[in-house]
C-alpha cells in the first residue's frame, strides 16, 4: 500500500459484538418422550372393524356390494361401471370408476381430539358446508343416517356419549318443554289409564255374563268359551249340550248313496240341459250384373 493514501479504519474492530451464552445440553440414557395427542373425552374411539356389542346395530346393515365403505365415510359412493369407446371403430372396452377416497384427520369439538378416517371428497365438502365433523355425524335426516354407514354410525354413537353433546340435547329438551322427564311421566300416566280401563272392561263383562265375586271366593271354576264368553260350570254344561244337539241334527240329515244319485240323475236330477242349437247362417246372395 502506498504511504500517500489515507489509512482505512477497521470496521470489525470499531463495532462492538454482543456475545450470547447457550445453555449446555444435558445428556441422558433415557429416550425422548413421543408426541401424544389429546385423548378423547369419555373413553377411546371405537374401531371401525372391531367387535362392539355395546353399540346398537346399524339400522341399514352392512354394505354388501362395496365393502370398503363399511370402514370409512363414503356417503353413497360405490364402484361404477362403463365402457371405453374407441373413436375410429367404436370398439367398447369394459372399465370401472372408483370413488375419490382420501385419508384425513378431522378435529372433533365434542371429543376434543383428532379422528383419522377415510372419506370421499364429496363427504369432505359436506362436512365443510355443515360446519364440522360433529354437525355432519349428528344429522337427523333419514338420508344422512343412510349415508353414514356402519363406521359413521359408531362415531355418531360415540359423540352422543360425550358431555358436550348431552348438554346440547338437554338444552334442546328445555327449549321444547320436555325437561325433567315430562314426556316420560306423561307416557307412564297414559299407560296407567289404559290398564285401569282394561280392568274396568273385564269387570263389567264378567258382571254381565253372571260371573260374580262370590263364585270366585267359593272356588267356582270359570271357563272361556270359543266365542269369548266367560261362564261357570253350569254354563259350560249348557254349551256342551247345545253343541251335541247341533251335531245330532246334522247326523240325522239324509245323505244319498251312489245308487240313489244315479237314479235321481236318470230322472232328471243333476241332468245337464242340452245347449240350444244355433240357426244355420244363410249364404250371401251373389250380385248379378245388369247387361
Amino acid at each position: 500500500m502506498s504511504a500517500l493514501l489515507p489509512a482505512r479504519t477497521c470496521l470489525r474492530a470499531a463495532t462492538t459484538t454482543n456475545t450470547f451464552t447457550l445453555p449446555i445440553r444435558s445428556f441422558s440414557a433415557t429416550s425422548s418422550q413421543l408426541y401424544n395427542q389429546n385423548r378423547p373425552v369419555g373413553g377411546p374411539i371405537p374401531s371401525p372393524t372391531g367387535q362392539a356389542p355395546h353399540i346398537p346395530p346399524y339400522p341399514h346393515g352392512p354394505r354388501l356390494f362395496y365393502k370398503q365403505s363399511n370402514t370409512g365415510l363414503y356417503g353413497h359412493a360405490t364402484i361404477r361401471y362403463g365402457n371405453n369407446v374407441s373413436e375410429r371403430n367404436e370398439i367398447k372396452t369394459r372399465r370401472t370408476w372408483r370413488p375419490n377416497v382420501h385419508r384425513k384427520r378431522l378435529f372433533s369439538m365434542a371429543l376434543r381430539s383428532w379422528v383419522q378416517t377415510r372419506l370421499t371428497t364429496r363427504v369432505l365438502r359436506t362436512i365443510d358446508k355443515v360446519g364440522g365433523l360433529d354437525e355432519y355425524l349428528l344429522g337427523i335426516k333419514a338420508n344422512r343416517i343412510k349415508e353414514l354407514g356402519p363406521w359413521g354410525w359408531r362415531l355418531r354413537w360415540r359423540l352422543m356419549q360425550s358431555r358436550d353433546v348431552k348438554r346440547r340435547f338437554a338444552k334442546q329438551r328445555r327449549e321444547l318443554g320436555l325437561a325433567d322427564g315430562r314426556l316420560e311421566k306423561e307416557v307412564r300416566e297414559e299407560n296407567k289409564k289404559y290398564k285401569m280401563e282394561q280392568k274396568q272392561i273385564q269387570f263389567y263383562t264378567k258382571k254381565k255374563l253372571g260371573v260374580s265375586g262370590s263364585q270366585k271366593s267359593t272356588g267356582g271354576e270359570q271357563h272361556v268359551l270359543p266365542d269369548g264368553r266367560i261362564v261357570d260350570e253350569a254354563g259350560k254344561e249348557a254349551y256342551i249340550k247345545e253343541t251335541d244337539a247341533m251335531l245330532a241334527d246334522e247326523a240325522n240329515e239324509h245323505i244319498l248313496d251312489l245308487g240313489e244319485v244315479e237314479v235321481a240323475k236318470d230322472e232328471g236330477f243333476m241332468k245337464e240341459k242340452p245347449a240350444p242349437k244355433k240357426a244355420p247362417k244363410k249364404a250371401p246372395k251373389k250380385a248379378t250384373k245388369k247387361v
